[in-house]
């Protein structure tokens, strides 16, 4: 049904017969003196193969994970396993104090002055990319972006909800729009998206013809 499918798409785990697994495998078998690095490499041990925020190893798993699943899809070496691991704890313990921060701390969807926490991550199903880190933290970049999902009934009347990463004037920062779907799109929802013209109707914020000044239906501008 349409919840499973949703659920589907929206999957933030990994396999462990994937690159991340392997990769996992191998700063596992690394050996370390007891200290910072073993509990580093403890704390990875006890990721749940997901990134959807609830594990206190999500954010180690995401920083190691960035580099190692771009090389991956590349067709690139993967990295160096002991320098990733060490490069993700130092990162984690410079700029967050600990190991263990939550997810939600270092991982964020920012456009303009929205800046909210999103899950997922490289080469999941809910696909959320990053580049280097921005004030401590990984801004996503890439991955999911503009989702739809369209039924039609017995009678082939359309149905269909979206969102956008953003929203839908991502080149006018001063729209109102320019940011107002991010929040729907971190928390992977979705609104509805009229194609009939009574729900249209009962939806139009301003009505006008080419050439004329754009009102509302009670004279003031038109927000864009």
């Amino acid at each position: 049904d349409w919840q499973a499918l949703r659920d589907i798409k929206n999957d933030m785990g990994y396999s462990q017969q994937s690159d991340a697994g392997s990769y996992l495998r191998q700063i596992a078998g690394l050996n370390f003196e007891p200290g910072e690095m073993s509990d580093a490499q403890q704390l990875l041990a006890e990721w749940d193969w997901n990134l959807d925020g609830e594990g206190r190893a999500d954010a180690l798993a995401a920083a190691i994970l960035r580099s190692v699943m771009m090389a991956a899809y590349r067709g690139d070496p993967l990295p160096d396993p002991q320098l990733t691991f060490a490069g993700a704890v130092h990162f984690l313990q410079d700029n967050h104090g600990r190991i263990d921060p939550p997810l939600s701390e270092i991982l964020r969807l920012r456009r303009g002055d929205t800046d909210v926490a999103i899950t997922g991550g490289p080469d999941a199903l809910r696909a959320v990319y990053w580049g280097e880190p921005q004030d401590g933290v990984f801004v996503g970049n890439a991955g999911d972006s503009y989702i739809m999902e369209i039924t039609w009934d017995s009678e082939g009347a359309v149905s269909a909800r979206s969102v956008h990463q953003f929203g839908a004037a991502t080149t006018r920062p001063d729209s109102r729009h320019y940011a107002d779907q991010v929040p729907m799109f971190a928390a992977m929802e979705m609104k509805p998206t009229w194609f009939d013209a009574d729900d249209l109707e009962a939806n139009i914020v301003c009505t006008y013809r080419p050439g004329e000044t754009a009102e509302t239906a009670d004279g003031g501008p038109c927000p864009r």
